[in-house]
């Protein structure tokens, strides 16, 4: 099973829930692989506060390129988690409405997750207490699935 967080960069938020689902779904003997993936790219790697924070919280992260959301990750993906409702209406517009979810359903956050870039490392904080919230709710909606 292949889960894929999308936001917009690829540099802050998808790469935080990756690794954070990535950690979780290990530990809870959730057997999947996790990409993250942003609509457009700008420098091509995760952002330094996105490291710092996981690194914060025990996960350690050396190098992640930036990966762009096309056609055929769409297609490999079982699931896809967008950050927020705009991003996953856009991606259930282009034909994945049976495998996108948003952070802002019900069943997830129920909110958003705003957009760290820019900010300091209080929203950083902020975009990780939402994720570690998140991350059981979309491993029992990834079993479903499976």
């Amino acid at each position: 099973m292949l889960v894929t967080f999308v936001c917009v960069g690829n540099t802050c938020r998808s790469p935080l829930l990756k690794h954070l689902f990535e950690r979780y779904a290990f530990e809870m003997g959730f057997d999947c692989q996790v990409k993250s993936a942003g609509l457009k790219i700008s420098d091509g790697k995760i952002s330094p506060l996105t490291k710092k924070t996981l690194l914060e919280h025990g996960i350690n992260v050396e190098n992640q390129d930036t990966t762009v959301f096309d056609e055929t990750l769409a297609n490999d993906s079982d699931m896809i988690v967008a950050v927020t409702k705009d991003i996953a209406d856009f991606i259930s517009s282009k034909g994945y409405h049976n495998k996108v979810y948003s952070l802002s359903s019900p069943l997830i956050n129920g909110e958003d997750m705003i957009d760290p870039y820019g900010a300091g490392q209080e929203e950083y904080e902020r975009i990780y207490r939402q994720a570690l919230t998140a991350v059981p709710k979309i491993l029992t909606l990834a079993k479903l699935i499976k």
